[in-house]
């Protein structure tokens, strides 16, 4: 199913925003070098890890969540 121009429109415009709890900040570093590396380690992971899939897509990736994840696992 194609996104909508909305969600692209989010997607674009929070790609290299990464917030991090624990340090109360937000992690400006990152540009698109970093992305691009983030995006490697991310489908080398959804393709032979846990997930299916449904699951291997940009919304899933920019999930603030998994892309701080994805910021750290990338990184070191």
């Amino acid at each position: 199913m194609p996104l909508k121009t909305r969600t692209w429109e989010g997607i674009v415009s929070t790609i290299f925003n990464i917030w991090d709890d624990s340090m109360d900040r937000w992690l400006d570093d990152i540009d698109s070098e970093t992305i691009r590396h983030m995006v490697d380690h991310y489908l080398e992971k959804v393709t032979t890890g846990r997930y299916t899939a449904k699951n291997i897509c940009i919304t899933h990736f920019n999930n603030a969540g998994v892309k701080k994840v994805n910021f750290y696992e990338a990184a070191y």
